[in-house]
């Protein structure tokens, strides 16, 4: 069982606070305190959590380390802050914890973004991700007419063991120009960053420093029937290379040269049927990049990732995040946009689009794996359907045409009517892409989500989700609920399920792989204005049904 109570004060017409008791089953008590404070010009907000002893926390550590037993005290500390002053901005966002497994166990609702480590859910996103470290990051940025500059420190808390070396930067200074005389747009950066991992360096992860300097010039032209945008960038990266042990530091450098051509145009067509008349469009979309260059620097890679196969990302100048993988080649991307719009709200009813990407990169290495072999992309096939605001159904395709067989697909069906109803209906299936073989983490995925939300008078209203894998072949997460919400009161009580696939421990350095079966019962009383007993079902049902709010 957990039992949980909040209490809010409200200190000044500037500062608040809110402390949160929660007894835990075997767990013991859970203190939680967040405050707010705001200023003319920041905002700020502090939130610590506590728990003196953990029994199931302290078993287990000292079960995988009995020379070091754990007395089972477990802490979260997490600051935010935002500030401007005329051009001048800064940012905080630093989170602690005591370890990796604090927020997944304890379920903490104080740092924003943590429901991503319990059991996913999907809505439209064909690639759903799971949370696997917590920011801790400052800058200061100031911005001029044409100047900026930009100091950023970035360092990250794993919450996975298999990514506790992740790169931080330390620091990292970015001056930036830009400028325009008519449609030519130029533009230049400097940058210094030092890049460090939480481990000694060595020879798969060392220590690095890299200077970037990059310039450009485009020259967008568009009118109402098209577009064209020519653009011209050179990267100018230097590294130098930390391997520890005593070795000599290494020098390496690659100058970059991009050229690129994305360019559309918008053929236009009215139709009617009837009363209704729409305007249906025919939008053709050519993208061409070559990149120059040799690559010598090819195994730094130390902010870059490649980003998920998906039509969008056939229109990038760059197939990874980052500066460290420009890789020298050409690419030629084409496409094909139709929309159907409403001519009497300008509402878009129908969207087809489809486009593929060939290309060429003369680095079968290792390092960048299938992706330099292939000469083509798959074909992305996307469509919308809306013909009422409340009613859409939308689904995506990648279709491999060398091997005649789909990677991903996905199918959605959401209808939000007037009042409290919700429906949702999702599938998605989706197969790893060989260049992501390296992550142990990733697997083939076949899952169904359905969701409702019914009213049963006034103030009472159900809520059910279901999500299940069709691949293991069981319900991975489903929720039940039933809430009456009145004028003065509010109760919600919610039924839950989930598989915790996630399980393991930091201390034994390995994957998690084991499978646990987790269940609870959720229960809340509000009163309206004062505050409430119980825990965040809102919060809860907000995660796991897609659409829904407290005032749906």
């Amino acid at each position: 069982y957990n039992l949980t109570a909040a209490y809010y004060f409200n200190l000044a017409a500037n500062l608040d606070a809110s402390y949160t008791y929660s007894n835990i089953a075997q767990r013991g008590s859970l203190h939680q305190l967040e405050s707010r404070f705001l200023t003319t010009g920041t905002q700020n907000e502090l939130q610590l959590g506590y728990i003196n002893q953990d029994e199931i926390f302290a078993e287990e550590q000292t079960n995988l380390d009995p020379a070091n037993g754990q007395n089972g005290k477990r802490w979260l500390i997490s600051a935010q802050h935002t500030g401007q002053w005329q051009a001048v901005k800064s940012s905080i966002n630093y989170t602690a914890l005591s370890d990796q497994d604090y927020l997944r166990e304890l379920d903490s609702t104080l740092v924003s973004g943590a429901d991503h480590l319990s059991q996913s859910f999907f809505s439209n996103d064909p690639y759903p991700r799971t949370k696997t470290a917590l920011n801790q990051s400052a800058s200061i940025n100031w911005h001029g007419e044409h100047f900026s500059a930009n100091l950023a420190m970035e360092g990250f808390q794993s919450l996975l063991p298999e990514f506790d070396d992740q790169y931080e930067r330390h620091p990292e200074l970015s001056l930036n120009y830009s400028n325009s005389t008519g449609n030519l747009h130029y533009y230049g950066e400097a940058q210094i960053s030092e890049f460090r991992t939480a481990s000694s360096p060595n020879l798969n992860q060392p220590n690095s420093q890299r200077k970037l300097i990059t310039s450009g010039i485009s020259w967008p032209w568009s009118k109402p029937w098209g577009y064209a945008k020519p653009e011209i960038q050179i990267h100018h990266r230097s590294y130098r290379t930390d391997f520890g042990d005593g070795s000599e530091q290494q020098s390496s450098s690659d100058l970059t040269p991009i050229v690129s051509f994305d360019s559309g145009l918008k053929f236009e067509k009215l139709i009617s049927s009837g009363q209704s008349a729409w305007l249906q469009t025919l939008e053709p979309r050519l993208f061409i990049l070559h990149q120059g260059g040799n690559l010598k620097a090819s195994e730094n890679l130390y902010d870059s990732r490649q980003f998920n196969p998906s039509f969008n990302n056939l229109f990038r100048k760059n197939r990874f995040s980052g500066v460290d993988a420009l890789i020298p080649g050409e690419q030629l991307s084409v496409a094909l946009t139709s929309r159907l719009l409403s001519q009497a709200n300008g509402q878009e009813v129908l969207r087809v689009q489809a486009g593929k990407a060939f290309f060429h990169y003369d680095l079968p290495t290792q390092t960048y794996d299938q992706m330099t072999e292939a000469g083509k992309s798959a074909i992305f096939i996307e469509a919308s359907w809306q013909p009422r605001k409340n009613l859409k159904l939308d689904g995506k395709i990648n279709w491999n045409t060398d091997q005649k067989s789909i990677i991903s697909s996905y199918a959605g069906f959401s209808y939000r009517p007037t009042g409290s109803y919700l429906f949702n209906l999702f599938h998605l299936s989706e197969k790893v892409p060989a260049s992501y073989s390296e992550h142990s983490r990733l697997e083939n995925k076949k899952l169904t989500h359905a969701s409702i939300a019914v009213p049963l008078s006034t103030y009472w209203r159900v809520v059910g989700m279901w999500n299940y894998d069709w691949n293991r072949k069981e319900s991975i997460e489903s929720v039940a609920a039933v809430e009456y919400n009145g004028c003065c009161w509010s109760a919600k009580l919610a039924y839950r399920e989930f598989i915790d696939i996630f399980r393991g421990t930091e201390m034994s350095q390995q994957p998690y792989t084991e499978f646990k079966s987790r269940s609870g019962i959720f229960i809340e009383f509000q009163l309206k204005g004062l505050g409430n007993i119980g825990s965040d079902l809102v919060r809860l049902l907000e995660r796991t049904v897609p659409g829904f709010s407290e005032q749906h």
